[in-house]
Protein backbone atom coordinates (compact mmCIF):
# COMPACT_ATOMS: atom_id res chain seq x y z
CA UNK A 1 0.00 0.00 0.00
CA UNK A 2 1.13 3.61 -0.90
CA UNK A 3 2.75 5.21 2.27
CA UNK A 4 1.04 8.37 2.62
CA UNK A 5 3.78 10.80 4.62
CA UNK A 6 1.28 13.64 6.31
CA UNK A 7 4.07 16.51 5.30
CA UNK A 8 6.85 18.07 2.76
CA UNK A 9 9.95 16.60 3.94
CA UNK A 10 11.37 19.76 2.85
CA UNK A 11 9.38 22.74 4.37
CA UNK A 12 7.24 21.01 6.75
CA UNK A 13 4.13 21.80 5.14
CA UNK A 14 0.88 19.72 6.51
CA UNK A 15 0.15 17.00 3.30
CA UNK A 16 -2.76 15.27 5.00
CA UNK A 17 -4.16 11.99 2.94
CA UNK A 18 -6.73 14.45 0.95
CA UNK A 19 -4.36 17.05 -0.31
CA UNK A 20 -4.41 17.91 -4.01
CA UNK A 21 -0.60 19.56 -3.62
CA UNK A 22 1.06 16.72 -2.32
CA UNK A 23 4.39 15.50 -4.94
CA UNK A 24 5.93 11.95 -4.32
CA UNK A 25 8.59 10.11 -6.44
CA UNK A 26 8.63 6.08 -6.84
CA UNK A 27 10.19 5.94 -3.35
CA UNK A 28 7.21 7.90 -1.92
CA UNK A 29 9.39 11.02 -1.03
CA UNK A 30 6.63 13.60 -0.19
CA UNK A 31 6.88 17.20 -1.20
CA UNK A 32 4.54 20.39 -1.06
CA UNK A 33 3.68 21.12 -5.32
CA UNK A 34 5.61 24.60 -4.40
CA UNK A 35 8.47 22.93 -3.31
CA UNK A 36 8.48 20.14 -5.84
CA UNK A 37 7.97 22.54 -8.67
CA UNK A 38 9.92 25.99 -7.70
CA UNK A 39 12.42 24.33 -5.66
CA UNK A 40 13.56 20.84 -6.71
CA UNK A 41 12.11 21.61 -10.52
CA UNK A 42 10.13 18.55 -9.87
CA UNK A 43 12.93 15.97 -9.86
CA UNK A 44 13.06 14.22 -6.24
CA UNK A 45 16.85 15.29 -4.71
CA UNK A 46 16.81 12.13 -3.22
CA UNK A 47 16.50 9.36 -5.82
CA UNK A 48 16.36 11.61 -9.26
CA UNK A 49 13.44 10.29 -10.43
CA UNK A 50 10.00 12.18 -11.31
CA UNK A 51 8.22 13.92 -8.74
CA UNK A 52 3.91 13.62 -9.47
CA UNK A 53 0.88 14.32 -7.64
CA UNK A 54 -0.08 12.37 -5.35
CA UNK A 55 -3.44 10.07 -5.64
CA UNK A 56 -6.02 10.56 -3.15
CA UNK A 57 -7.12 7.64 -1.20
CA UNK A 58 -10.60 7.78 -0.03
CA UNK A 59 -11.12 8.75 3.82
CA UNK A 60 -12.71 5.75 4.91
CA UNK A 61 -9.79 3.66 3.89
CA UNK A 62 -6.91 6.57 5.43
CA UNK A 63 -4.89 4.77 8.38
CA UNK A 64 -3.89 7.56 10.41
CA UNK A 65 -0.77 5.52 10.96
CA UNK A 66 -0.13 4.94 7.21
CA UNK A 67 2.99 7.60 7.11
CA UNK A 68 5.23 9.21 9.52
CA UNK A 69 6.44 12.65 9.23
CA UNK A 70 9.90 13.05 7.75
CA UNK A 71 11.77 16.34 7.39
CA UNK A 72 15.32 16.22 5.28
CA UNK A 73 17.87 18.96 4.55
CA UNK A 74 18.86 18.96 1.04
CA UNK A 75 21.58 20.53 -0.60
CA UNK A 76 19.95 22.63 -3.38
CA UNK A 77 23.09 23.29 -5.21
CA UNK A 78 24.65 19.88 -5.23
CA UNK A 79 20.92 18.82 -6.64
CA UNK A 80 20.62 21.40 -9.54
CA UNK A 81 24.06 20.15 -10.73
CA UNK A 82 22.67 16.54 -10.41
CA UNK A 83 19.56 17.52 -12.35
CA UNK A 84 20.90 19.56 -15.29
CA UNK A 85 23.96 16.82 -15.62
CA UNK A 86 21.27 13.50 -15.73
CA UNK A 87 21.08 11.45 -18.49
CA UNK A 88 17.64 12.54 -20.10
CA UNK A 89 17.66 9.92 -23.44
CA UNK A 90 14.94 7.77 -20.91
CA UNK A 91 12.70 10.55 -19.51
CA UNK A 92 9.18 9.84 -19.92
CA UNK A 93 7.71 12.82 -21.81
CA UNK A 94 6.09 14.22 -18.55
CA UNK A 95 9.35 14.95 -17.53
CA UNK A 96 10.16 16.47 -20.71
CA UNK A 97 7.40 18.76 -20.92
CA UNK A 98 7.75 19.83 -17.20
CA UNK A 99 11.50 20.69 -17.97
CA UNK A 100 10.70 22.66 -20.73
CA UNK A 101 7.61 25.02 -19.47
CA UNK A 102 10.37 25.76 -16.42
CA UNK A 103 12.63 26.96 -19.23
CA UNK A 104 10.00 28.75 -20.73
CA UNK A 105 8.31 30.25 -17.61
CA UNK A 106 11.83 30.85 -16.06
CA UNK A 107 13.25 32.66 -19.22
CA UNK A 108 16.02 30.34 -19.73
CA UNK A 109 16.58 30.69 -23.26
CA UNK A 110 19.20 27.88 -23.35
CA UNK A 111 17.53 25.38 -20.76
CA UNK A 112 14.67 25.96 -23.39
CA UNK A 113 16.75 25.37 -26.72
CA UNK A 114 18.85 22.17 -25.05
CA UNK A 115 14.93 20.59 -25.26
CA UNK A 116 14.89 20.39 -29.32
CA UNK A 117 16.47 17.95 -30.76
CA UNK A 118 18.52 18.80 -34.07
CA UNK A 119 15.75 16.89 -36.30
CA UNK A 120 13.43 19.15 -34.64
CA UNK A 121 10.38 20.43 -36.79
CA UNK A 122 7.89 22.94 -36.74
CA UNK A 123 4.60 22.95 -38.34
CA UNK A 124 2.62 25.94 -38.30
CA UNK A 125 -1.00 26.24 -39.87
CA UNK A 126 -2.95 28.96 -41.21
CA UNK A 127 -2.32 31.05 -44.82
CA UNK A 128 0.58 33.02 -43.75
CA UNK A 129 3.94 32.88 -45.56
CA UNK A 130 5.11 30.95 -42.28
CA UNK A 131 2.63 28.35 -42.96
CA UNK A 132 4.11 24.72 -43.25
CA UNK A 133 6.49 22.69 -41.97
CA UNK A 134 10.26 23.80 -40.71
CA UNK A 135 12.66 21.00 -39.91
CA UNK A 136 15.81 21.22 -38.32
CA UNK A 137 16.31 23.04 -34.91
CA UNK A 138 18.09 26.13 -36.64
CA UNK A 139 15.53 26.39 -39.35
CA UNK A 140 12.47 26.08 -36.84
CA UNK A 141 14.14 28.92 -33.87
CA UNK A 142 15.02 31.14 -36.81
CA UNK A 143 11.33 31.12 -38.00
CA UNK A 144 10.26 31.07 -34.12
CA UNK A 145 12.52 34.59 -34.03
CA UNK A 146 11.16 35.78 -36.78
CA UNK A 147 7.68 35.64 -36.28
CA UNK A 148 8.65 36.65 -32.20
CA UNK A 149 10.15 39.54 -33.55
CA UNK A 150 7.08 40.40 -36.36
CA UNK A 151 4.24 39.91 -33.81
CA UNK A 152 6.16 39.91 -30.03
CA UNK A 153 4.64 37.33 -27.58
CA UNK A 154 4.19 37.13 -24.43
CA UNK A 155 3.22 34.32 -22.04
CA UNK A 156 0.35 34.92 -19.46
CA UNK A 157 -0.10 31.21 -18.31
CA UNK A 158 0.18 27.83 -18.79
CA UNK A 159 -2.78 26.17 -18.68
CA UNK A 160 -2.67 22.59 -19.31
CA UNK A 161 0.27 20.29 -19.96
CA UNK A 162 -0.80 16.29 -20.84
CA UNK A 163 1.92 13.84 -21.61
CA UNK A 164 1.84 10.46 -23.48
CA UNK A 165 3.84 7.47 -24.02
CA UNK A 166 5.14 9.25 -27.56
CA UNK A 167 4.59 13.32 -26.74
CA UNK A 168 2.05 15.51 -25.14
CA UNK A 169 0.49 18.77 -25.02
CA UNK A 170 0.96 22.23 -23.42
CA UNK A 171 -1.92 24.62 -23.83
CA UNK A 172 -1.25 28.07 -22.99
CA UNK A 173 -2.42 31.90 -23.32
CA UNK A 174 -0.51 34.09 -25.14
CA UNK A 175 -0.24 37.87 -26.10
CA UNK A 176 0.43 38.86 -29.16
CA UNK A 177 1.59 42.78 -30.18
CA UNK A 178 1.91 43.89 -33.63
CA UNK A 179 2.08 47.91 -33.81
CA UNK A 180 -0.83 49.07 -31.37
CA UNK A 181 -3.00 46.03 -32.03
CA UNK A 182 -3.02 43.19 -28.96
CA UNK A 183 -4.72 40.17 -29.13
CA UNK A 184 -5.05 37.56 -26.19
CA UNK A 185 -5.70 34.04 -27.28
CA UNK A 186 -5.17 30.18 -26.36
CA UNK A 187 -2.62 28.53 -28.20
CA UNK A 188 -1.92 24.23 -28.12
CA UNK A 189 1.28 23.24 -28.91
CA UNK A 190 0.90 19.20 -29.61
CA UNK A 191 5.03 17.16 -29.59
CA UNK A 192 6.16 14.76 -30.68
CA UNK A 193 8.62 13.18 -28.22
CA UNK A 194 11.98 10.78 -27.89
CA UNK A 195 14.91 10.17 -26.66
CA UNK A 196 14.59 12.91 -24.08
CA UNK A 197 14.51 15.62 -26.60
CA UNK A 198 11.09 17.59 -28.33
CA UNK A 199 11.35 15.97 -31.97
CA UNK A 200 8.42 17.42 -33.70
CA UNK A 201 5.64 20.54 -32.24
CA UNK A 202 2.34 21.12 -34.41
CA UNK A 203 0.67 24.64 -33.15
CA UNK A 204 -3.01 24.69 -33.24
CA UNK A 205 -4.83 28.19 -32.64
CA UNK A 206 -7.80 29.16 -30.77
CA UNK A 207 -8.00 31.99 -33.75
CA UNK A 208 -6.10 31.03 -37.13
CA UNK A 209 -7.26 34.00 -38.68
CA UNK A 210 -6.34 36.50 -36.08
CA UNK A 211 -2.88 35.37 -35.74
CA UNK A 212 -2.22 34.78 -39.77
CA UNK A 213 -3.31 38.93 -39.82
CA UNK A 214 -0.46 39.54 -37.09
CA UNK A 215 1.91 37.45 -39.19
CA UNK A 216 0.49 39.00 -42.55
Amino acid sequence: MLELRPNCEHCDTDLPAAALTARICTFECTFCSDCATAVFGNVCPNCGGELLARPVRPAALVDASSGERVTNEHDLDAHRTRRDERPIDGDHPGVVLRRYVEAWTGGDIDRLLGCYGDDFTLHYAGSSRFAGAHGGRDVAVAVMVEVSALAPRRLISIDDVLASDGGGVVVVTEELQRGDERCELQRVFRYRIAEGLLRECWLYEADQAVVDRFWR
